[in-house]
């Protein structure tokens, strides 16, 4: 932990792992390697990037 990472645990002390898991306004507490903090989360929720895979590329030696 001395190198910057830090633990984030919700109310009920599970380790949080997951970002899209964390609503706004969700009590949360911060681990350093030196001391703990409380902190609320902020802001909203980013939208999950969906990848939709191309429906075809066609043929590229065609003429249209």
């Amino acid at each position: 932990m001395a190198r910057g990472y830090v633990v984030v645990r919700d109310a009920a002390e599970k380790v949080v792992t997951d970002a899209v898991k964390v609503r706004p306004n969700t009590a949360l507490e911060l681990e350093f390697y030196d001391g703990k903090v409380g902190a609320i989360a902020g802001g909203s929720r980013r939208p999950v990037k969906r990848t939709v895979p191309p429906i075809g590329q066609g043929d590229l030696f065609k003429e249209p």
